[in-house]
């Protein structure tokens, strides 16, 4: 039997947590925040199974007294896939992905957050690709999303940053990944783009590839070089990118232009970009022709 000193002891040495727990009803909106600070702990010393339950309660909670919807769950949901991740709990965490995003598109307003947003999305699908969770058919389908979640938060950003803002860049840069990943699953260049070598079976995919990708690269050189002054290094860095993408799609003369033009504009000269893209075009139907 319990007497009042032993229950005064109690009280005093309980975790403030427990506390917490008790004085909140089982949906009351606090218990998602008391549910967050222990997932958050968990997941900072690697109790990641822990987490992810205590994240999914928090979730429910939000979604109990905010609708399907709830904005406030969207912190949850991230750091339950984050758990996942960790766990290698792929496939589940693809579910949850969807499921995110789904939320995302209904609660979160144009603007910087959806730029965000957009990008994670886009990264998460890349990230899938390059684990090989898919079966061929839905590997395909997953590269566009790639495609589309980058194409989504690029045209975003020029809503609201605008057209000629360095925030456009991560957008971009990720189109140029998307690019590499189209071109491996259609079997053009090396299964990674620092290998270099050329599939001499597929010259017209290559080419094809090469013409593809190239307009996203030359809207990267062009921000670099007329609207935000990028340093002669920066726009060297550009060409070489471009002279990377070629050489790996197997147009070796377009790519050795453009190693070639980037070395000129490290010395000093001035590189026009209409004459680089209109020899890289010709380059690459002589590459096909010569082969």
């Amino acid at each position: 039997m319990l007497t009042a000193l032993t229950v005064a002891i109690l009280t005093l040495t309980a975790p403030a947590v427990w506390g917490q727990t008790t004085s909140f009803g089982a949906y009351d909106p606090r218990q998602a925040e008391v549910l967050w600070n222990e997932a958050t702990r968990l997941q900072n010393t690697g109790q990641h199974l822990e987490a992810v339950e205590k994240l999914k309660r928090a979730g429910h909670i939000s979604r109990i007294n905010e609708g399907l919807n709830a904005r406030s769950q969207l912190p949850y949901l991230r750091a339950e896939i984050a758990s996942l991740r960790a766990l290698d709990e792929l496939a589940t965490a693809d579910e949850r992905q969807v499921y995110l995003s789904r939320i995302e598109a209904a609660t979160i307003p144009s603007g910087p957050e959806k730029v965000d947003a957009l990008l994670a999305q886009a990264e998460w699908h890349q990230y899938a690709l390059l684990q090989s969770i898919d079966e061929t058919e839905e590997s395909t389908l997953r590269m566009a999303r790639v495609w589309n979640f980058f194409r989504r938060a690029l045209n975003e950003a020029i809503a609201t940053y605008g057209a000629s803002s360095v925030k456009l860049l991560p957008a971009l840069e990720g189109m140029v990944r998307a690019q590499y990943l189209l071109a491996a699953h259609r079997g053009v260049g090396a299964a990674m783009p620092g290998q270099m070598d050329r599939d001499k079976r597929n010259q017209a995919a290559g080419k094809s590839s090469f013409k593809r990708g190239l307009p996203v690269m030359v809207a990267i050189q062009a921000l670099n070089r007329d609207t935000l002054g990028g340093s002669r290094e920066t726009q060297a860095d550009d060409l070489i990118r471009m002279g990377d993408w070629a050489w790996w799609t197997g147009n070796r003369r377009a790519a050795l232009d453009y190693y070639n033009d980037a070395l000129a504009l490290a010395n000093g000269a001035v590189v026009a970009s209409d004459d680089v893209d209109a020899d890289a075009d010709a380059d690459a139907d002589a590459d096909a022709d010569a082969d």
